[in-house]
């Protein structure tokens, strides 16, 4: 049983004693965020952009990396590496276009190719579920 003089309250979790508590009007951050401080989103998003040179056929074009990154996926895709395909084609059928433009490019997949990218669509969506399951249970534990 613990004694409280008067004006005292029980030390614990969340409740730090008093000469180590904030002062009334005192912030725990006095300087704050410095401005133009960049969070790891802005900081990617400004990597993508910047701009680099390749030699394409001979001649020099200057890109984004952004740009560079999907023309080396494209071209991986294109020599017949599956999971460049499939990465290519579900950015193809997640990317904001319309649905007639959905359809003609679901009509050029032959029904073989369809049946690879579904299968592997749904793996995909499996396996998530699954570390999703896994972590929820770690974090439960």
């Amino acid at each position: 049983m613990s004694y409280k003089k008067k004006g005292d309250y029980e030390v614990g979790y969340g409740k730090p004693p008093k000469k180590h508590q904030f002062k009334k009007g005192q912030s725990g951050n006095p300087k704050g965020r410095k401005k133009n401080s960049k969070n790891t989103l802005e900081i990617l998003k400004n990597e993508l952009n910047q701009k680099v040179s390749l030699t394409e056929n001979g001649k020099e074009v200057v890109l984004t990396k952004r740009q560079a990154m999907l023309k080396h996926m494209v071209n991986k895709a294109v020599k017949g590496e599956m999971k460049a395909m499939m990465f290519v084609y579900s950015q193809l059928l997640t990317i904001d276009v319309s649905e007639k433009e959905r359809k003609e490019i679901m009509d050029d997949l032959s029904k073989n190719d369809e049946d690879i990218l579904k299968r592997y669509l749904y793996e995909n969506i499996q396996a998530e579920k699954l570390d999703r399951g896994e972590n929820a249970r770690e974090n439960n534990q």
